[in-house]
């Protein structure tokens, strides 16, 4: 076979797997996926969900390549995403018996993925990387852990508390889909499973606040368990960086308090700034590096993107003083909504250009204390102010 013959093989091979490829990627219409399923639950979550066993004639239980070990009910979670079905998650139980317990975890992970795209989206590119698989086990010392597209939770029947199942499948789905430095001698090496623990279930609170969610729609934990685990391990954290701005030192160390530290920052920047800021991150990250990313680089890459990101929003509390890294050089600040009455920036002239606007300069770069004061009794109103700034050119 010469050459241009076997180009013109390889470009043949190569449109037959794209083609195949993009015919495992369009997804499904609802009625599709019910033929593909059987035992079917539909879920009208933050986005819809089907949920069901996989429609053979022989049932065969599946096997886990990684342990060799074969799991006789699986369960497939499908999520919507533009009027359109894909197949997010498989969910396997080790035992006959498991089947609802199954069902419960497979709308919890099926939930946390929905609310990550919710305020994420395609920014965040491990949420349609692959079909993840959750390994329900009877046996071992408990807990979870995550390996390449597989998580796997033990001694399922131990888990003692229904906000432990919420928190033992965040912990383990934040190893997945979020950033975080690693190199931690305790309590373990990756910091982003703590994150997706106190990120996640922040956003289930969140989602009930709302309205989004009502407490009838909870699966394992109850409202008062997330709302109080929220208040001391989620907003403890935010409200550290948000009171005295982050601990370099701190930062640096590998324990468990450098730990907290990092997720403290990285909580707090989703808080501050949106969700969508916490995946932006990776954009000024080292790059071409061998070893994972360390906490303090994780925040110069928030310094870096405060000071090249032309407009970003900042949300705090009238009469609450925050702490704000503000590159150097003039920016304006729009207020949301307008009953802002006065902006103070510890360090930076500030002067207002009209209603609702504000022109700060802060002569160097560096985190400031941000103190906004309101009309009338407005103190606990929440502010959204747009940052805009001029930057000069890469």
């Amino acid at each position: 076979m010469d050459r241009h013959a076997r180009c013109a093989l390889c470009a043949l091979l190569m449109m037959l797997i794209m083609a195949s490829q993009s015919l495992a990627f369009d997804g499904l219409e609802r009625s599709e996926v019910r033929d593909l399923a059987a035992n079917v639950i539909e879920v009208a979550d933050s986005r819809p969900i089907i949920i069901g066993e996989e429609r053979t004639a022989s049932r065969r239980p599946r096997l886990d390549p990684a342990s060799g070990r074969t799991y006789p009910i699986t369960l497939s979670v499908w999520i919507a995403d533009n009027d359109r079905y894909y197949l997010r998650f498989r969910v396997s139980a080790s035992g006959e018996d498991m089947a609802a317990l199954a069902g419960r975890a497979a709308r919890v992970v099926g939930r946390f993925w929905a609310m990550a795209d919710k305020r994420q989206g395609r920014l965040n590119a491990r949420l349609r990387a692959a079909t993840l698989d959750v390994w329900l086990n009877r046996d071992g010392n408990g807990g979870g852990e995550q390996s390449r597209n597989s998580i796997y939770v033990y001694d399922v029947y131990g888990i003692p508390t229904g906000l432990e199942w919420e928190r033992t499948l965040a912990h383990e789905l934040g190893h997945y889909l979020l950033p975080g430095p690693s190199g931690y001698t305790e309590p373990e090496s990756w910091s982003n499973g703590l994150l997706g623990e106190r990120l996640f279930l922040g956003w289930l609170r969140d989602d009930l606040q709302s309205g989004a969610l009502k407490p009838s729609d909870l699966i394992f934990a109850s409202r008062d368990e997330i709302f109080d685990y929220c208040a001391k391990q989620t907003d403890a954290l935010v409200d550290r960086i948000r009171r005295r701005g982050p601990d370099r030192a701190l930062l640096r160390a590998t324990t468990r308090g450098g730990m907290d530290e990092a997720t403290a920052l990285l909580l707090y920047i989703p808080a501050t700034h949106g969700p969508k800021a916490l995946q932006q991150l990776l954009f000024y990250l080292p790059a071409m590096r061998t070893a994972e990313p360390t906490a303090v680089e994780f925040l110069k890459a928030y310094e870096l993107w405060a000071d090249r990101e032309t407009e970003y929003s900042l949300t705090a509390l009238c009469s609450d003083p925050i702490m704000v890294y503000m590159p150097a050089g003039p920016g304006r600040l729009f207020s949301s909504p307008p009953s802002l009455q006065t902006i103070e920036v510890e360090g930076a002239t500030v002067k207002r250009l009209g209603e609702g606007s504000w022109l700060v300069h802060p002569a160097t770069a560096g985190w400031r204390r941000i103190r906004l004061k309101c009309r009338g009794e407005a103190d606990d109103e929440v502010i959204t102010l747009k940052v805009q700034r001029k930057v000069a050119p890469r």
